[in-house]
């Protein structure tokens, strides 16, 4: 056997050993129990008090739903997008928080098992030492997720808020509707609508 072809054997064994001691290693995740989904709306303010969720099989219960806990706090009822026929409509409303340092994201859907769907969910906590605008918020998201026979529930667990990249810091809107401009770093002085990259000032 030529000692090229030796070496060649050599390094396929050798990787296919390392590929199976890190998939020994790392968490086992079965991609065929993932529930396809997406985030239709979300947002900081509506009319909810306290932690609700809702599921929506029509247009019209969504609707209902936005009219009667959202309002003009979220904005707009969201435009069309959802297929009725292959994707039902899930929300998730944290309830009044003493501030706007509060988030709320969907982590993933999961089939728990042949008669449930998993909704897991986080709400990050307001970063330390980062001083936000002291108004309540109220906090809510809103997943498309596809259709699939099972009862939805919700797991939910709360994050310590971080200043790495990634999360915003939500102000709500000043008297006049309007934003800051993009010279606006200082969370304390902000009384505007936009989401703003999180940041130490």
């Amino acid at each position: 056997m030529r000692p090229s072809s030796l070496l060649a054997k050599t390094l396929v064994a050798a990787c296919a050993f390392c590929i199976f001691a890190v998939s020994q290693a790392l968490p086992q995740f079965n991609l065929a129990n993932q529930i396809n989904w997406r985030t239709y709306v979300q947002g900081a303010f509506s009319q909810v008090q306290n932690f609700e969720t809702n599921v929506f099989e029509t247009e019209g219960q969504f609707q209902l739903y936005w009219e009667k806990k959202i309002g003009k706090l979220g904005g707009n009822l969201p435009a069309t997008g959802v297929d009725w026929s292959r994707e039902k409509l899930v929300a998730i409303n944290l309830g009044i928080r003493p501030n706007t340092g509060y988030e709320l994201y969907v982590q993933n859907v999961s089939r728990g098992n042949a008669a449930e769907i998993v909704v897991n969910f986080r709400e990050r906590l307001p970063i330390p030492n980062v001083r936000y605008a002291q108004v309540q918020s109220s906090p809510f998201v809103v997943i498309k997720v596809q259709r699939e026979a099972g009862r939805i529930i919700f797991k939910g667990e709360k994050v310590s808020g971080s200043i790495m990249p990634g999360g915003t810091v939500i102000f709500p809107p000043n008297q006049q509707g309007s934003c800051c401009g993009d010279n606006c770093k200082c969370c304390s002085s902000c009384g505007c609508g936009c989401q703003r990259k999180r940041g130490g000032n």
